[in-house]
């Protein structure tokens, strides 16, 4: 499963905790705007 990060973003994931870089690298998701991201964050923090 590979995950799609906009390049335009790069900054923003990488200011993310490791945890949180992994389960999105890992969940196969697309990321285009912020608001995916962000929504990602949101449901990886729902699941612990």
């Amino acid at each position: 499963m590979n995950s799609y990060l906009n390049p335009d973003l790069r900054a923003y994931f990488e200011m993310l905790p490791i945890e949180a870089k992994n389960y999105i690298l890992q969940s196969g998701v697309s990321i285009n705007t912020l608001e995916d991201l962000l929504k990602c964050v949101d449901e990886m923090l729902e699941e612990k």
